[in-house]
Order: structure tokens, then sequence, then C-alpha cells
């Protein structure tokens, strides 16, 4: 089993997944203004990791900028460390909503080049913040991974606590944005009180957001017909 910690400072997804499979791109499958569905793609062509993001109302010339990036087909997390240079570039962090095994339609078993039913998945919420700017909440974000990438057994109790809870909920219980963004690399250990009530009051909305997910899953998906060549990598 694959026990190693999910990042949720510093590093994005991409980052992790070219670690073992090289250059990986977005292949952006629905895109409209608040859903976006992708297949994150090795150079086999291979869908290492599905991903839906729920994106959030946005503000401002340098946000919107990158927001534009992001739609024309980059991956989020790069699109926000590409920009600016030294103590002007961009921080990424990921508040972790849940972490759970999810069936693997046929489909999406195609794409992966896995004969697998179910995957490991997770829901965060992806933040981003450069200095002297508060951070900005960008969306939140259902990523199933690839049982070659992450296996579904694999959740272990270190996935568990860094489960924190929606940032609405977060503020309902006096947490401020600055204090959500500290707390994602710091922890909540001294808060759990206040977390676990912010947990209960999430459910509704991360309810909402499986059901989401469960939809756009059901969907007709076309095969795709033309993959590189080359064997899968192990």
């Amino acid at each position: 089993m694959d026990r190693e910690n999910f990042n949720v400072v510093t590093r994005t997804h991409g980052e992790v997944l070219k670690d073992k499979y090289g250059e990986i791109h977005a292949d952006v499958l629905y895109q409209d203004e608040w859903v976006r569905e992708a297949h994150l793609r090795d150079d086999l062509d291979i869908c290492r990791t599905y991903a839906i993001s729920f994106l959030c109302p946005l503000e401002g010339e340098e946000i919107l900028a990158i927001d534009k990036k992001i739609r024309a087909g980059n991956m989020i997390g790069a699109a926000f460390k590409e920009e600016g240079e030294g103590e002007n570039k961009w921080e990424i962090r990921k508040n972790v909503q849940a972490v759970e095994v999810m069936v693997i339609p046929d489909w999406l078993q195609d794409e992966m080049d896995l004969k697998v039913s179910e995957g490991k998945a997770r829901y965060s919420e992806f933040y981003a913040k450069k200095e002297g700017m508060a951070p900005v909440l960008y969306a939140t974000v259902l990523e199933l991974y690839s049982p070659d990438f992450r296996t579904a057994d694999s959740i272990d109790q270190t996935d568990l606590d860094q489960v924190a809870a929606p940032t609405d909920s977060l503020i309902d219980q006096g947490f401020t944005m600055e204090e959500i963004w500290g707390r994602i690399a710091e922890g909540w250990d001294d808060v759990k009180e206040r977390l676990s009530v912010a947990q209960q009051d999430g459910q509704t909305e991360l309810h909402v957001y499986r059901q989401q997910v469960a939809d756009m899953m059901a969907r007709p998906h076309p095969k795709k017909m033309f993959r590189k060549e080359g064997p899968s990598r192990p």
C-alpha cells in the first residue's frame, strides 16, 4: 500500500504526479463559469487523476489574469506558481475536506488504463496567497486518483488527521481566512472543539459537492479513441 502523505502546502498535485510519471498536462473535458472537469494525463495520454473543480467568485486584476490562464487549459496549481518572482510569488495550500473511497466507472477505468473498480479520492479547498495579500480561495476540488498512483486501501491516519472543514463553516466558528491559511500548515490540535463543530456544519456543503460529482460522472463520456504508443508506466 502507498503511504506517502498528501502535500497540503507548497507542492502542486501536478508536481507530485510528475515525480512518478513525467510530464503532466490537463485535458479539460468540461468547463463553465463555476465548474471544471479534467483529466490529468501523462505523456502516454493516460489519466493519472480525474478532477472536478467547483470554482469560487473572484475579484482583482491579478487573480482574474491567473483565472484566465486556467480557463485556457492550464493546471490550477501551475498557473499560480508560475506567476511572480521571489517574494512576489504565489504560495498554495489545500484545506482538506474529506478522504474516501470512490467507485471508478467503466469509462474512467478505460481512461486510467486499469480495470480497478475503486480508487482513493480527496475533496479539498485550493488556497493561494502572496506576500501582502489576503488568502484567495480559488476552488473546491475533487481528485480521484488512478489506483496506479494511490490505491483505495492507502487511506491512513495521516490522511484522516488532515481533514478540516469548509471555509464557510470555519468562519462561522470565528476563524479568519488568515487563520485558516496558517492552520492548514500548522494544524488544528488546540482548537479541536471548534473544528469539530465546523466539520459537522460542513457536512451539508460536502453532501452537495458529492451529489454534483456523482451527477457529472454519471453523464456519458466518449471513449478516447487515440492514445500515444507505449506501455503503461509501472
